[in-house]
This record gives structure tokens, C-alpha cells and sequence, in this order.
């Protein structure tokens, strides 16, 4: 494998040299690279913004004063954070047709795959790593996903917060699934994989700088 040198700013794409497209004809290899290209971005934007409440979640216990002079203003980047991860996240799981998520890729697949039985097989494992049908993690954040967009956890906050609780860990390890979901399939069908940039440590550097100068009196 090599990397591309195709890259989205925090997206990176990279070259399977050992796979083969040759199962594919040119108007549905470009459908599918088309449908995992979007569905790819949505993770990571789901991974950049991640690593920003991680960032301020650290940083907010090396200054613990920062929190208490700016309350208002920390207290919606979190809230604005979290929706926007949720969303991401829900829009990767997204079972509505013709939606560029997961399940999309999936259908797909099975598509472009029929009489194909090693194909048929990285479709399956693909599902079984994603866990879509199972998977609690999953459950709750298509939860949170439509409580984002329909206000239903307005109805009973402390009952929702509860039933759908979720660590900043619970949620790395969603996303390492997705990913490898995705990286099961994408090899097979048109001979790239993906992975958000391993560097994301200029979020962290620059939440930190700023947490620190609102430390200064």
C-alpha cells in the first residue's frame, strides 16, 4: 500500500497496489468511489471534531479556571461540538435511501458483487465490523443524532442523558469501527482506503494556546 496524494486537508486516501478493480466497469467504480469518497469525509469530520472536544476536554483540566470565567462561551462550543460529532456520526449510519452513508455503500456493494463470492465476503465482513444491527454505541448515537435534529431529548433530559450516555472513549471506538467498516470494502471495489490524519495534534496545540492566554489575568 502507498498513500495518494489526494488529501482533504485532515482526509488522507490511500493506494491499495495489491487489489484489483477489474470487477467493476468505469460507471460503477466511479458510483462507488463517488458514494465512499462522501461517506469517508463524513468520518472525518466526525474524527476532527472528536479531537477538538478531546483538546478541550485536556485543556479545561490544565487551566480548571478557564471553565469558570468563560462558562456561557465554552459551555455552547461543547454543546455545538457534540451535535455536530452526532450528526456526522448519524449521517454515516443513515439507512434512508440514497443517503452517501454506510448502509449505501453496503447496497451498493451487494450490487456490484452479485456472482462475485470474494466480494460478497468483504461485504459481509464489512457489516459485521460496523455491528449496525447490534451494537448499543450505535443505538445511542442514532438517539442523539435525531434528538439534535427534532429537540426530543427536550422532553426528558435527565431520562435521555441517562439512557444514552456516551465517554469521549465509547466514541473513539465507534469511529475506529466505521473506519474499519469502510476500509474493508473500499480495497476490494476500487483499490483505496482512508484514514483520517494520525497528526491532529494542531487541534490540541491551538486549543491549548488559546486556554492558556484566557488563564492570564
Amino acid at each position: 500500500m502507498r498513500w495518494s496524494g489526494w488529501s482533504r486537508r485532515w482526509l488522507i486516501v490511500g493506494v491499495d497496489e495489491m487489489s484489483s478493480t477489474n470487477y467493476l466497469n468505469m460507471d460503477q467504480k466511479k458510483h462507488f468511489e463517488s458514494l465512499a469518497n462522501a461517506v469517508a469525509e463524513t468520518l472525518c469530520h466526525a474524527t476532527v471534531t472528536l479531537s477538538l472536544i478531546n483538546a478541550m476536554h485536556e485543556s479545561s483540566k490544565e487551566y480548571p479556571s478557564v471553565p469558570d470565567n468563560y462558562p456561557w462561551m465554552l459551555e455552547k462550543i461543547w454543546r455545538i461540538s457534540f451535535d455536530h460529532f452526532f450528526v456526522q456520526l448519524g449521517t454515516a449510519l443513515d439507512n434512508t435511501k440514497n443517503t452517501a452513508s454506510l448502509h449505501g455503500l453496503y447496497i451498493a456493494a451487494e450490487r456490484y458483487a452479485i456472482g462475485n463470492p470474494e466480494l460478497l465476503s468483504s461485504v459481509k465482513s464489512a457489516r459485521n465490523k460496523s455491528e449496525l444491527a447490534t451494537n448499543t454505541l450505535f443505538t445511542k448515537v442514532k438517539e442523539w443524532r435525531h434528538s439534535v435534529a427534532h429537540k426530543t431529548q427536550n422532553l426528558d433530559k435527565d431520562a435521555f442523558y441517562q439512557a444514552n450516555k456516551m465517554s469521549l472513549k465509547d466514541c473513539e471506538i465507534l469511529l475506529s469501527n466505521l473506519y474499519a467498516s469502510l476500509n474493508e470494502l473500499t480495497p476490494s471495489f476500487i483499490s483505496v482506503y482512508y484514514v483520517a490524519e494520525e497528526d491532529l495534534s494542531k487541534i490540541s496545540h491551538e486549543c491549548r494556546v488559546l486556554f492558556a492566554k484566557l488563564d492570564q489575568p
